[in-house]
């Protein structure tokens, strides 16, 4: 029970959501947003902040887009490493294979 109350609460950083029809206009000022599919469509998700393994969303990723006033870097491993993908401010992207970002990322940084 333990092991499921702490998944439930890392789990909880970030926003989920899969609406009828998803769209780059649902990831929030100030956020780093993902979608699971091309064109920013499918399962969607958004983070405020650095995340060093982004459960649930493990070579997943094949939209993004940073609403930040600074850069975020994906990364294709855990632990803010691997190869970076720097988004600058208000930069999106849809990654179809064989572009090495596409279901690739596994962590999430903010820089300052």
């Amino acid at each position: 029970m333990a092991g499921g109350v702490a998944a439930a609460v890392l789990f909880a950083s970030v926003a989920l959501s899969a609406p009828a029809e998803a769209h780059i206009s649902q990831c929030s000022s100030n956020r780093a947003c993902a979608w699971f599919d091309v064109d920013y469509s499918g399962t969607f998700g958004q983070w405020s902040g650095p995340t060093s393994y982004l459960s649930g969303w493990n070579d997943l990723i094949s939209s993004s887009s940073n609403r930040r006033t600074h850069a975020v870097g994906w990364f294709t491993d855990s632990g803010y490493s691997g190869n970076p993908w720097v988004q600058y401010p208000n930069e999106s992207g849809s990654y179809i294979w064989p572009h090495f970002a596409a279901d690739s990322f596994s962590s999430l940084w903010f820089y300052a």
